[in-house]
């Protein structure tokens, strides 16, 4: 999300774009628990809209879809309402207080864009391998963007950004749509060329994390480096990611998820999610 200019002035206060980020948005977040796994979408669904004609896959994905819908909306008042409380806090302030909270915040933000910047120069390499697009619709190769913009906002304001961020094998049309979410404007390291064509990482220490791998990892080095294959589809293709890393020989290893996630959530996890687990190790 782009910055936005300070809006607010002493004889009415605006609760511009900037302010709006002292919240958390969840929207896109709400696919990370509730997984797709080999569901049909909803344009797939019987035209007549007769819910006896649904397949039982049809009815879980229409009940999922509702779900999420109805969690978008009570997400979106309650943003609402938080932006109407800090509207009425600030305009409760006088001028200095309220310039003292916006310059703490827009602290708050030069500071995590400082630390995030280091870590792009001197981080672990974490690399998202986006080799996987023909394997995806239009519509999920957005959704992989999305998740990468999630996935840098986690690092981002981490207290201690560890990861340098690598996307290989980055092309169209996936550069665009990153470039919707704004990804443009944070110093990541874009390459075209595939993560084991790409000079200055050292493949001994790589570790490419896989569903579908018999390791389970349990202990890591601080030097390691991590892959996560960019992939985002409504059928899931097993051993994608593990095809990967042993034709190239590459070490691969799945999380615990018993440590971070219930059991019902453990076959398929969105990319930023995986990025929240490995920032808490």
């Amino acid at each position: 999300m782009a910055e936005a200019k300070d809006t607010t002035t002493t004889e009415s206060v605006t609760v511009n774009a900037e302010e709006e980020k002292f919240y958390e948005d969840p929207d896109e977040e709400l696919d990370s628990f509730f997984p797709a796994d080999n569901l049909f979408e909803i344009e797939n669904f019987d035209k007549s809209g007769d819910p006896d004609k649904l397949s039982h896959s049809q009815k879980k994905e229409k009940r999922r879809q509702e779900f999420i819908g109805r969690r978008k909306e009570k997400n979106k008042q309650v943003r609402k309402e938080k932006r109407k409380n800090f509207g009425e806090k600030l305009r409760g302030m006088d001028e200095a207080e309220r310039n003292a909270v916006v310059a703490g915040h827009k602290a708050k933000l030069a500071l995590q864009a400082k630390n995030f910047e280091e870590a792009s120069q001197n981080g672990v390499p974490l690399i998202f391998d986006l080799s996987f697009e023909t394997y995806m619709k239009d519509r999920e190769v957005k959704s992989l963007a999305s998740q990468i913009n999630l996935s840098v906002s986690a690092i981002r304001k981490s207290e201690n950004p560890p990861f340098a961020v690598y996307l290989t094998s980055l092309k169209e049309p996936l550069i665009s749509y990153t470039k919707e979410q704004g990804l443009d404007k944070w110093p990541l390291h874009r390459h075209e060329e595939a993560f084991w064509d790409v000079e200055g990482l050292d493949h001994s220490k790589m570790i490419y994390l896989s569903p579908d791998a018999t390791e389970e990892l349990d202990e890591v080095e601080k030097d390691s480096i991590f892959i996560i294959g960019g992939i985002v589809d409504r059928s899931p293709v097993r051993n994608l990611s593990y095809s990967q890393a042993r034709r190239q020989e590459i070490r691969s290893a799945r999380l615990p998820l018993e440590a971070y996630l219930p059991k019902r959530l453990f076959k398929a996890l969105n990319i930023n999610t995986v990025v929240e687990i490995l920032l808490k190790y």
